[in-house]
């Protein structure tokens, strides 16, 4: 079974994959066009933006796309990334809102050893 981790200690950088599947074919190529913006919010503050960009096609038929927040820069507490996906094609969009935590990294243990 699948589990989604909705907590993240604040280092490193936490990875996202988008896949749509169904989206509207252009009449004169024949291949979907569906384009992927986001916005990271705490409370009423917008903490970082991805400007629009193209999914690209999968072997499978769908359409993906993946980016990374640095955890590293966001500190602890609660955020809310919301997806927006437009299909370029039929004009239909999809907003999706995923709620995650950044939780204190804990310490480095090299870093807590004492030098010799």
């Amino acid at each position: 079974m699948l589990v989604a981790r909705r907590d993240f200690p604040g280092a490193g950088a936490l990875l996202c994959s988008v896949e749509v599947y169904g989206a509207a074919s252009d009449k004169a190529s024949g291949a979907p066009r569906v384009l992927l913006s986001y916005t990271l919010h705490r409370g009423s503050d917008e903490i970082a933006r991805g400007e629009a960009r193209p999914l690209a096609p999968a072997l499978n038929g769908a359409l993906g796309g993946m980016f990374g927040l640095p955890l590293s820069a966001l500190a602890p507490g609660g955020y809310e990334l919301a997806l927006q996906l437009v299909d370029d094609v039929s004009g239909q969009r999809k907003e999706l809102r995923e709620l995650f935590t950044v939780v204190a990294a804990p310490p480095n243990a090299a870093d807590a050893a004492p030098a010799r």
